[in-house]
């Protein structure tokens, strides 16, 4: 018999692998949602685009878009961001988007995978770095953090 997957319905912080080693006061950390259960579908839906070119298929990944995507609709909040001199996580996607420029591309697709791994796998994919939100069964959808759209 198949048995339920319990998910993480709360948010839970995460500091970036780059930023481990450093003293805690100079660490970044970032407070992340978990994605739906139609959240997560609809993104492993967008993961390639396939076009045909000249009668060639040729599949397109998108797999950075998505996991920019993910970072802009589900960091509920940052501190020490830059480190020493942090600035607030915006209210809006526009501002979240150009917020991110200040990340290195590396980091903002760490932690969009970061978010979805998590709401894939709940708390026991294991992730160094993070403090486990507490689990709940999938019926319990969380309440949501920002009132912007998810693209």
């Amino acid at each position: 018999m198949a048995k339920g997957i319990t998910r993480l319905a709360g948010t839970w912080s995460y500091v970036l692998t780059a930023d481990r080693e450093l003293p805690v006061e100079e660490q970044s950390r970032f407070t992340l949602r978990p994605l739906t259960g139609a959240e997560r579908e609809r993104f492993i839906d967008d993961m390639s685009v396939a076009e045909t070119v000249d009668g060639a298929v040729r599949v397109h990944p998108r797999t950075r878009q998505i996991a920019r995507r993910i970072a802009i609709s589900h960091i509920a909040a940052i501190e020490n961001f830059p480190a020493g001199a942090p600035k607030p996580w915006p209210a809006d996607a526009k501002a979240r988007d150009d917020y991110l420029e200040l990340l290195d591309d590396g980091y903002v697709f760490e932690l969009g995978n970061e978010i979805y791994l998590r709401s894939s796998l709940g708390a026991t994919n294991g992730a160094k770095g993070t403090e486990d939100a507490k689990p709940v069964g999938e019926s319990s959808t969380p309440a949501p953090t920002s009132s912007l759209p998810v693209a």
